[in-house]
């Protein structure tokens, strides 16, 4: 894949907006897999013992 300046212009320009949304969806996907995990916790009796 080739950049050009019009690439690197639009990528420049886009990048304060795209980090925040993916670092919004990282976000969302791991609070998600925890509340999946403590369900799953909680099927199972509580935590497990260590």
């Amino acid at each position: 894949m080739q950049h050009d300046a019009a690439d690197e212009f639009f990528i420049a320009l886009m990048a304060p907006f795209v980090e925040p949304i993916m670092t919004d969806l990282l976000a969302q996907q791991e609070a998600i897999a925890d509340y999946r995990t403590e369900q799953q916790e909680m099927m199972m009796g509580g935590y497990c013992e260590q």
